[in-house]
């Protein structure tokens, strides 16, 4: 199976031909957003930008500290991620303190849990777990391999100079495979991460929008609300149970922060729910 070519990019790649990074072949590009609770990629929302209007997917992702309140990081980093529908779902950057990660001054437990904080905050915000990067000597040493994440968030792997990527923490498959760190990519003028989809198109785009598309069905994943526009200041019409199989008949849109399409439940009611109370059916 053919697998996308991508890359990550951060602001010392400077200014990027996003052109001709399209050209070469590149399908995706993961962004740096911002970097615990004060650095913000100056490039993100250009880089971002340029992405889309070449049609390039782009995705941002945060390089998590340690040593930083996670729920600040949090915050941080959905309030400058310039995220659009169909963007890739955003990453956390897990890296060990040698690699930038910050000091760890507590129990592997207690690194899980400051993850998890920053992976409700994401899923509470857009509707969907973000992906973890990282690479198995650093989740080892830092999680004691902990399989908390592997049912939710897509795994970014790490791992150079090999056929395939060694997973980790539960893990039985990958998203995305970063395969070296000495990349060349006409259009960037540095060396860059290059990265490999695990999928060809038509998976990618499932990947993107959570396997919900326009013209297909769709089943209530918790009780949910259906609203007359997106957004959840818009008017309640109705509040459809768990199990609820639809039709999605627009979308996506994106209102605070969320990705929302427009439902039809066959049985007179329509309107517009969120990608948090819907999956795939």
């Amino acid at each position: 199976m053919a697998q996308l070519e991508g890359v990550d990019v951060y602001h010392k790649q400077g200014i990027i031909n996003w052109t001709q990074v399209r050209d070469a072949g590149i399908a995706f590009a993961l962004i740096k957003t911002s970097q615990g609770n004060t650095f913000a990629d100056p490039r993100s929302g250009t880089n971002h930008a340029r992405c889309r209007e070449v049609g390039i997917v782009p995705g941002g992702y945060h390089f998590y500290r340690h040593d930083v309140d996670p729920e600040k990081q949090a915050r941080f980093f959905l309030n400058l991620l310039p995220r659009h529908p169909g963007d890739l779902v955003p990453a956390i950057d897990v890296e060990a303190e040698g690699d930038g990660g910050g000091r760890v001054t507590y129990s592997r437990a207690e690194v899980v849990r400051r993850i998890r904080v920053v992976v409700d905050a994401v899923k509470e915000a857009i509707g969907r777990a973000p992906m973890i990067y990282t690479y198995p000597s650093a989740w080892v040493e830092l999680t004691g391999n902990s399989r908390e994440f592997a049912d939710e968030c897509p795994l970014w792997i790490a791992r150079y100079g090999v056929q395939k990527p060694t997973l980790v923490g539960g893990w039985t498959t990958h998203a995305v495979w970063q395969y070296t760190d000495q990349g060349k990519v006409k259009g960037i003028g540095s060396g860059v991460d290059r990265n490999r989809f695990n999928g060809e198109e038509a998976e990618l785009a499932a990947f993107r929008l959570g396997g919900l598309e326009k013209g297909g069905k769709a089943v209530f994943s918790q009780d949910g609300k259906v609203r007359s526009a997106p957004g959840v200041g818009s008017p309640e019409v109705a509040e459809l149970p768990r199990g609820t199989p639809v039709s999605i008949t627009d979308g996506p849109r994106q209102a605070g922060g969320r990705d929302w399409w427009k439902i039809d439940d066959g049985a007179g009611m329509a309107g517009w729910s969120s990608s948090r109370v819907l999956g795939p059916a």
